[in-house]
């Protein structure tokens, strides 16, 4: 039995993971610039909270906010209910994601050092879009059935 399906990944999970990233791009770009201009001005170190506000919202949209949603098996067919759940958790998740995300990664910007940064950053990339791929790939696959002759 194979459980892992190439054909699906690279058809499937991989548009989706694409599009997850381009859209939690934009919204971490704005979300995270904000909150990260807001507590640099507070803290008086805008340079050391901006980006690491950025990453931490993107990061944060891209597990909370659009996880769920590219997860789910049932909303790739659409139907009449499929937007609504979808701006359902996008109401919920987006803003949770996005400001926790970019508050996390402002407060870990003001307390790390630029080298553990740096190491914090590849990280928490690699360790999120592993996630990704495999709830993506758990959530949509075809399930398996075992057939027997």
């Amino acid at each position: 039995m194979d459980f892992i399906n190439i054909d699906f990944l690279l058809s499937a999970v991989l548009p989706k993971l694409i599009k997850g990233t381009f859209l939690s791009l934009v919204v971490g770009a704005v979300v995270g610039g904000i909150v990260g201009l807001i507590i640099g001005t507070i803290a008086k170190r805008k340079s050391k909270t901006f980006f690491p506000a950025l990453f931490g919202s993107f990061l944060g949209t891209l597990l909370l906010a659009f996880l769920p949603v590219l997860a789910n098996r049932e909303l790739d067919s659409g139907g009449a209910y499929g937007l609504l759940t979808v701006l359902n958790l996008w109401v919920v998740l987006m803003p949770l994601g996005s400001i926790g995300g970019a508050i996390a990664g402002s407060l870990l910007g003001l307390e790390l050092s630029s080298k553990r940064q740096q190491q914090v950053l590849w990280i928490s990339l690699g360790l999120a879009y592993s996630i990704m791929i495999i709830g993506i790939y758990l959530g949509t696959a075809p399930s398996f059935s075992s057939s027997s002759s």
